[in-house]
């Protein structure tokens, strides 16, 4: 079992409390297509501190090869995003996004602006790095000092 495999089945185990009440973590999400990539880039994916699966391709596929059980949790309002923006409102919690494309990651916190008011968001950015200069703090998104939005 490869340290991808590993960290998706460690990461499948942590209740949402526990995602959002631990401080100083950085979490991703791969799909079928993104975890080729994972695979390929395995120094910086063992940098993430969990690494959760989006999509139920991917979730069957690991319970094919591997037998084991985990959670489908994504990034969308289906899933794992409206329960963390409810705790980021509540608690006051500052979030920082990367993903998608640049006009889908402006559209999307626009839309999380309008839906909750009360979030802090740090910066955003699109999820494609063209150097390592870009890749802020070597894959630790939370230590970083985003820009302002």
């Amino acid at each position: 079992m490869n340290v991808i495999v590993k960290k998706i089945i460690e990461s499948s185990q942590l209740s949402i409390e526990e995602i959002f009440r631990t401080k100083n973590r950085c979490y991703t999400f791969v799909n079928p297509v993104s975890y080729l990539t994972a695979r390929n880039e395995k120094e910086l994916f063992s940098k993430f501190d969990g690494i959760f699966v989006d999509g139920s391709l991917l979730v069957m596929a690991i319970r094919l090869l591997f037998g084991k059980d985990i959670v489908r949790r994504s990034f969308d309002m289906t899933s794992i995003a409206p329960e963390l923006f409810s705790y980021a409102e509540k608690d006051g919690k500052t979030i920082y996004i990367v993903a998608s494309k640049q006009d889908d990651v402006e559209k999307a916190v626009k839309d999380f602006c309008c839906r909750y008011p009360k979030i802090k968001f740090a910066g955003y950015r699109n999820g494609y790095f063209s150097s390592e200069k870009e890749r802020p703090c070597a894959g630790r998104f939370l230590y970083c000092r985003p820009p302002n939005i």
